[in-house]
């Protein structure tokens, strides 16, 4: 089990006790005790099995705290202040209830839910621990009152000072301040919550008034864990699929689901109706042919193949939605819902219709706008891209745990299993954002969650610029005094420069590297393939599969692009192999520098290349010095890399004979296995770095201007939260969306020539040796560590 980077800490939850305060938190409890730390929840007997089942230890305690009956549709004075006195007197005591419970095992933090606030600020005062109120709803600020919206939008009045109840609470608030070793004077600001910091499960744009909110929020979205596998599945017909649930408060609402059966009968829809108890069996066994009907139906299996999501507007039900990219029809009951549905509205995520007087064809044409309206769907999608970048579990525990995320660590190196990425990646924040330190000092940052190093990769303002960048790699050599920071990138350097300067030379070699470009060498590069391998068969075993096929296949095809002559290419790619070590002397380096340099100065000079280079020689708009450059980084990203992947991905379906006889009987899975393996080697194993060029926001950090971040490619395509038991290789998966070649404006230039080399030599080389095995124990092959790019140094086979 991985171990916080300080001190195991126990943490206690207050959640308000129904399960839509306590679902959301349940994913941090986990993410926290996979970390080493200690939870416990305090709650009632009716939420403990859920909270227990995170491996939390739970203390129970009654009260009256949730009632049944349920909230008028206007508010009286008088139902307000009754209610208001009922509810802090139960709070009062359920401080004293908890406090029993904890107080011979403080906890380190406190992490109350807002409603419950009096026991959470309370206690932590009294016990000098620090707190953070958890919020499943709108946060509240200066600019933005959920309170003032109640008032305005759901018809709860507010009550004046001088309201008989408004006394009686200040007196009861003091006499319960003094009870507990608080100065009343306090008593304004610990129930306005002054000062307190804020989880809140919702990503910041959904919060009105979100750019307002400071560090003291976190907005992580929510925190549940990835679903798993259930039993409903859509029929499989096409039809667009119509969720209809109203969550777990409001549910018993017979007559609004026989408006839904009206409505939605008979559609070109398939139906799925969450009823709860509100129908019999008699009425549920009397529904149209396209609906069918549940008491319960776990959200993520639905929702995950849904079009249209009736929703009572509950948080849950809307981050829900939100996780897939459902569009929304909301039919709001409640006051907290009726202010939720306004904001869903307001920002184009949903249709409302009122559940007084509710019509079967105002339902129809809500849920047949939201189904015809592409727009609805493209900001629901924008909705999922802000609730994957928010950092879910792993950033609030980073939130919640104090000093945690503020303690820098090196760049992980060490692996334990070859194919596998190092495994300092797992002992940091679960997959969150963590202080990374520099080798020649300072300090920026570490992105391991698919969704943030998407974040960070497509946003403009993070910079590629090399001088901006500081390294998170020791130097290969002692460096002597002075100012070492990578210079600026000479005219053609495309691989170290932004936009424009980067735009315009990439659009001088895209049609060189497109996918029909790559698609029209696959002849060339069959061709290439079979020479080498009838090398290796007259040779006899043992090979060595780098030597004679890995390297030479990639670099011939780019040499031969290129147009680079012949007696050139030897001493090109050996000195540009010297680069890509880890160590080495200085003299070294400066001798493979030096050659490389003038080796592509003579060619491009002489009028000898051939092929691309000739022709962006011909365009007469490219000096020489931007040609020599365009063809340095053409070649050092488009040999070393592909070669590895070969070697590395040739080993991975040795070791399990399985997979390679998988390949060999269902040719139809080849492309999709090179995905895959693309996902689960990710040979660029130092990842891709940025600079923050101002402050930026990245799952609920704040980087700032200056700062490096380095996005852990390797990482990012093992998050679970993305890719389902990412640690299998599974030849079968859909790897769609991995970040093997980067993400963004910097998306490798030669993915589509590498795919295409990949599925040629895959197949090419397993199907000239079916017996094709390792020579040697693969524990004793020789891996890349030394390297920029991962891979097998030398791969001893035989067949």
């Amino acid at each position: 089990m991985p171990t916080p980077a300080g001190r195991p800490r126990h943490v206690a939850f207050l959640p308000y006790p129904s399960a839509g305060h306590v679902t959301p938190t349940l994913g941090v409890a986990r993410e926290l005790i996979r970390r080493g730390h200690r939870v416990t929840y305090a709650v009632t007997p009716a939420v403990a099995a859920s909270a227990a089942a995170t491996g939390a230890a739970v203390v129970e305690y009654d009260t009256a705290l949730m009632s049944t009956v349920k909230p008028p549709a206007r508010w009286a004075d008088d139902e307000v202040s009754r209610a208001f006195l009922q509810y802090v007197s139960e709070m009062v005591g359920t401080t004293a209830a908890i406090e029993r419970q904890l107080d011979d095992d403080r906890p380190d933090v406190i992490a109350y839910d807002t409603t419950v606030w009096a026991p959470g600020r309370v206690l932590g005062r009294k016990w000098g621990v620090p707190t953070c109120q958890l919020l499943p709803v709108f946060a509240s600020n200066s600019a933005y009152s959920l309170m003032r919206a109640q008032v305005e939008h759901a018809g709860h009045p507010e009550l004046a000072e001088d309201h008989p109840a408004v006394v009686a609470f200040k007196d009861l608030l003091a006499r319960f301040l003094v009870d507990n070793g608080i100065d009343p004077a306090e008593g304004r600001a610990l129930t306005l919550g002054e000062g307190e910091r804020s989880l809140v499960f919702l990503p910041r744009s959904l919060q009105p008034a979100g750019d307002t909110f400071g560090a003291e929020h976190a907005f992580v979205g929510p925190c549940a864990e990835p679903a798993a596998p259930g039993g409903w599945a859509p029929p499989g017909d096409g039809r667009p699929v119509v969720f209809v649930s109203l969550g777990t408060v409001v549910n018993d609402q017979p007559e609004f689901f026989r408006t839904c059966a009206e409505a939605l009968g008979g559609m070109p829809w398939h139906v799925v109706l969450a009823v709860g108890d509100a129908l019999d069996e008699r009425a549920a066994a009397a529904m149209p042919d396209n609906v069918e009907v549940h008491r319960w139906v776990p959200y993520g299996e639905v929702l995950a193949h849904a079009d249209a999501f009736v929703s009572q507007a509950g948080m849950g039900s809307i981050m829900a939605a939100g996780s897939t990219a459902t569009p929304l029809v909301v039919v709001p009951y409640q006051p907290e819902q009726r202010i939720n549905a306004a904001r869903l509205v307001e920002l184009g995520l949903a249709r409302r219709v009122d559940p007084d007087g509710l019509t079967a064809e105002q339902l129809r044409a809500a849920v047949a706008s939201v189904l015809d309206d592409p727009g609805v769907a493209a900001r629901m999608r924008g909705l999922r891209a802000d609730i994957e970048a928010a950092g879910g579990a792993a950033r609030a525990a980073d939130f919640l745990v104090p000093g945690e995320l503020d303690e820098a660590v090196p760049l992980p190196r060490t692996r334990a299993c070859p194919f596998d990425p190092p495994t300092g990646y797992r002992e940091l924040a679960g997959g969150g954002i963590r202080r990374l330190s520099f080798p020649l000092g300072g300090e920026g940052w570490l992105v391991t969650s698919h969704a943030n190093a998407k974040a960070v990769l497509s946003d403009a303002r993070f910079s590629h610029r090399s001088e901006l960048l500081a390294s998170p790699l020791p130097p290969p050599f002692e460096l002597p005094p002075g100012d070492h920071r990578p210079p600026a990138a000479e005219p053609g350097a495309f691989n170290k420069m932004d936009p424009p300067r980067h735009t315009a030379y990439r659009r001088a070699i895209g049609h060189l590297f497109s996918p029909r470009a790559a698609a029209d060498l696959r002849p060339a590069i069959e061709a290439t393939a079979a020479d080498l391998l009838d090398a290796m068969a007259a040779q006899g075993p043992p090979a060595d599969l780098v030597r004679d096929f890995a390297r030479p296949l990639p670099a011939a095809v780019v040499f031969d692009l290129l147009g680079v002559p012949a007696d050139l290419r030897a001493p090109l790619q050996d000195n540009l192999d010297t680069i890509m070590r880890l160590t080495m002397t200085l003299d070294e380096l400066i001798g493979s520098v030096t050659v490389v340099g003038e080796l592509l100065d003579e060619l491009v000079a002489s009028g000898r290349a051939g092929g691309a280079l000739a022709r962006l020689a011909a365009r007469g708009d490219l000096d020489l010095q931007e040609q020599r450059n365009i063809a340095w980084a053409l070649l050092g990203g488009g040999t070393d890399t592909t070669s590895n992947m070969i070697a590395l991905g040739t080993v991975a379906l040795l070791v399990d004979p399985a997979r390679r006889d998988l390949l060999l009987a269902k040719p139809e899975l080849l492309d999709g296995a090179v995905e895959e393996l693309l996902r689960h080697l990710t040979i660029s194993q130092f990842g891709a770095s940025r600079c923050a060029t101002e402050d930026v926001e990245v799952g609920g950090v704040l980087v700032r201007a200056g700062e490096t971040v380095v996005v852990a490619l390797p990482a990012a395509n093992r998050d679970a939260a993305k890719f389902p038991e990412p640690d299998r290789l599974d030849l079968t998966r859909d790897a769609r969306g991995h970040l093997a070649f980067g993400h963004g404006v910097h998306k490798c230039v030669g993915q589509y020539l590498a795919r295409e080399t990949l599925r040629v030599a895959y197949p090419a080389l397993l199907g000239r040796f079916p017996g094709l095995r390792l020579a040697v124990p693969a524990h004793e092959l020789r891996m890349r560590d030394d390297m920029d790019h991962y891979g097998v140094h030398e791969v001893p086979v035989t067949w």
